[in-house]
């Protein structure tokens, strides 16, 4: 689960970084859905290997987190051309 997580964490970064880089250079919203989606799948990593190690309180920390990846996963889809 460890190297899932570096991967998922590491990829969600770039995209990030890209993500930038397609708003300032082509103006579309394509990478920052997807990175906000590969946050919300490491979030979702964490949560479940936060639970299956019963911290309860690790896990109820990264509610926050995941909201506000939420949200941000809300407006970019909106913001996606294609949908």
């Amino acid at each position: 689960m460890l190297i899932t997580l570096t991967i998922l964490e590491i990829s969600a970064g770039f995209a990030g970084l890209g993500a930038i880089a397609e708003i300032w250079i082509f103006n579309t919203f394509y990478m920052p859905y997807m990175a906000c989606f590969l946050s919300m799948l490491s979030m979702a990593a964490l949560f479940f290997g936060q639970r299956m190690a019963k911290e309860y309180g690790g896990a109820a920390s990264l509610m926050g987190y995941m909201a506000y990846i939420m949200l941000v996963l809300f407006f970019t889809f909106k913001l996606h051309p294609i949908f």
